[in-house]
């Protein structure tokens, strides 16, 4: 057998080759590894050659995960504040320490770089209001946050609720200044100027002490735009809200019947609801039924679902009654069953039956819709069902004078009821006389 030359190396193999033999290279360029992003390594191994009978690989996957560069695991919020007030931002990060935290509004910087992830901001004024980010960097790389944005209105600033609600909120990195209500809303406005005047628009036309002055809440029933002044009790000074949208949807009725024994729970659990909102639904049966599924608007056999209020909608919870099955149980012997304490029992119900002997009796076995000799058996109540346990004793026999027995069967213990043949076998010269104890009479 001849074995063949093996192929030459891959040029990247070859690199590593030269490295590997090269120690002088080595003690003078000890070899680093910087981990910059993750990424999947597939290894392919073969052998190949007459010698071998062909060639075999093997793959293996490997995924590097990047600890060492800089990430965000906490983003900035929005915020709101009012003109004097202090203002907190923070974000949390991971990778590599130390980590520089490097602050900007609009785009510039604020600051130089700290260690601190927090900014504070004292006695904001409205020209510090903008979109703020923070950029992060260690010694292997730098990422900037999503963006926040922060609004400052001057005091005395009309605030502006719907339902007790203020209109212009922070959610997220966005401030809103809208929403959404149905049917109607309950407009309230408010002002830090004591003794203020407070002047609202309901067109869209920018609001003057000539407009429609506030007095008492008010209620809208289409979608509106709302526009706000407030002034001092002097008028020396003023301050207009950001206009705000109210915007109206439909609300619309969820009606919920029943069939059958059971509840329904609806999150929210008060209605009506506003248009496209979404009422969760969750079917709860009473003892002695079982769901078994939705009709109308909601059609699943699952026992939570939900509907979304594109319409006035019905939906039915349909619930069934669980069968109930009778379980008989009997003895045969000196013995007792315990374990069939309720019947009948409900459909699905497990039943454990135990067989308890009396003195001077062995329990033998089940019969009916329950098998094995254990003494104790479990069942599952899927249909009425009849079992019988077995109990069985023993039988002593005594021989007076020359002469055995032969008993069939020859051992017990002998079921109840069951029948012993006995056969007296005298010695020469002897005969049966007579049968004493429990076979006295017997011919």
């Amino acid at each position: 057998m001849s074995l063949q030359e093996p192929p030459p190396l891959p040029s990247w193999m070859r690199k590593f080759d030269h490295m590997k033999h090269n120690a002088n290279d080595r003690k003078r360029c000890p070899l680093r590894a910087r981990v910059i992003r993750a990424f999947a390594l597939t290894l392919l191994f073969g052998m190949g050659g007459a010698a071998h009978g062909g060639s075999h690989s093997a793959e293996s996957n490997i995924t590097v995960v990047d600890t060492l560069s800089p990430a965000f695991s906490t983003q900035p919020i929005a915020q709101v504040a009012t003109a004097g007030s202090a203002v907190t931002f923070d974000v949390a990060a991971t990778g590599f320490q130390p980590i520089d935290y490097r602050w900007s509004r609009n785009g510039d910087y604020i600051g130089p770089a700290t260690g601190n992830s927090v900014l504070t901001l004292q006695n904001v004024q409205p020209e510090q209001a903008g979109i703020y980010r923070v950029t992060i960097t260690n010694k292997h790389g730098s990422v900037t946050s999503d963006e926040l944005e922060f609004k400052v209105f001057p005091k005395g600033t009309p605030q502006i609720f719907a339902d007790g609600k203020e209109v212009i909120f922070a959610d997220g990195g966005k401030v809103i200044d809208s929403v959404v209500r149905g049917d109607r809303a309950e407009i309230t406005l408010s002002t830090s100027f004591e003794g203020g005047a407070i002047f609202y628009t309901l067109d869209g036309s920018e609001p003057s002490f000539e407009s429609t002055l506030y007095d008492e809440p008010f209620t809208v029933s289409k979608t509106t735009g709302i526009r706000a002044v407030a002034y001092k009790q002097d008028f020396s000074d003023l301050a207009e809200a950001d206009p705000v949208f109210i915007n109206i949807v439909p609300n619309y009725d969820l009606n919920v019947s029943i069939q059958g024994q059971g509840n329904v729970l609806k999150d929210p659990a008060d209605g009506p609801y506003m248009q496209d909102s979404v009422v969760k639904l969750k079917a709860v049966a009473e003892e002695g039924y079982r769901f078994a599924g939705w009709s109308g608007a909601l059609k699943s056999s699952f026992e939570e679902g939900s509907v979304v209020m594109a319409s006035r909608k019905s939906v039915t919870a349909v619930f069934q009654a669980i069968p109930k099955y009778t379980l008989n149980t009997s003895t045969a012997g000196g013995g007792i069953i315990s374990g069939n304490d309720s019947s009948p029992y409900y459909q699905g119900t497990e039943v454990t039956l135990t067989a308890h002997p009396n003195e001077g009796w062995q329990f033998i076995g089940w019969s009916g819709d329950a098998i094995g000799k254990q003494s104790e058996a479990k069942l599952t109540m899927n249909r009425s069902k009849e079992v019988r346990a077995h109990f069985g004793t023993t039988m002593e026999t005594t021989a007076t004078g020359n002469g055995g027995l032969l008993i069939a069967p020859p051992e017990g213990p002998y079921p109840y009821g069951s029948t012993v043949k006995i056969n007296p076998v005298p010695d020469a010269g002897y005969y049966l006389g007579i049968w004493g104890g429990d076979a006295l009479g017997m011919p």
